[in-house]
């Protein structure tokens, strides 16, 4: 039997039972801090096994879910950045060409967008991911799982997404994202 300070008491259900410990201090058995407590729980081998896996579980999934927030934080900051840095002129450039890219295709990649804007000095070409998702939020495109080999030799044909136009066919208004029609008889 081993003890366990108080502290690491609440990760216990009815694994043992809380007594004095006959000591002044004595080193815990989990988190194996000395305590000067005067109550401690006293536990067998394989309930402290199961009381370490327990918090190193629970310590695990509240660092994963820190890392995810501060890997969403860094990517939105990233994303803004990149279309920051591209400038107004060039955002209304990609603009107009993924909304003529998706008239005329009903599904593509930004390589027929680049195509038709070409390449600008001076724009990072990370720029066009910002530029896709403004188009994705107005209806123009939607992402789809679907990948397909770049033809740009510097991205070392690299899988890039293929994107489903919404406007395909030259009908101006987006699909509606509910029903799939467009226009649709339901929705304004």
């Amino acid at each position: 039997m081993q003890l366990i300070c108080t502290d690491c008491y609440k990760y216990l259900t009815n694994l043992g039972e809380t007594r004095p410990s006959g000591m002044a201090a004595f080193k815990c058995a989990v988190c194996d801090k000395k305590t000067r407590s005067a109550f401690g729980v006293c536990c067998s081998e394989q309930d402290v096994y199961d009381i370490k896996e327990t918090v190193n579980q629970q310590l695990y999934l509240k660092f994963e879910t820190q890392q995810l927030a501060d890997g969403a934080a860094l990517r939105e900051a990233a994303i803004a950045a990149a279309e920051h840095s591209s400038g107004e002129n060039w955002q209304q450039l990609v603009s107009n060409a993924i909304r003529t890219v998706a008239l005329a295709n009903e599904t593509f990649t930004t390589d027929q967008v680049w195509s038709v804007v070409g390449k600008s000095r001076g724009v990072d070409s990370r720029a066009m991911g910002p530029a896709m998702r403004r188009a994705e939020n107005l209806g123009y495109v939607a992402q789809t799982l679907d990948t397909s080999l770049t033809r740009e030799k510097e991205a070392h044909c690299r899988p890039k997404r293929i994107w489903q136009s919404r406007i395909y066919n030259g009908s101006m208004r987006p699909k509606c994202y509910k029903h799939g029609e467009s226009p649709c008889p339901e929705c304004p």
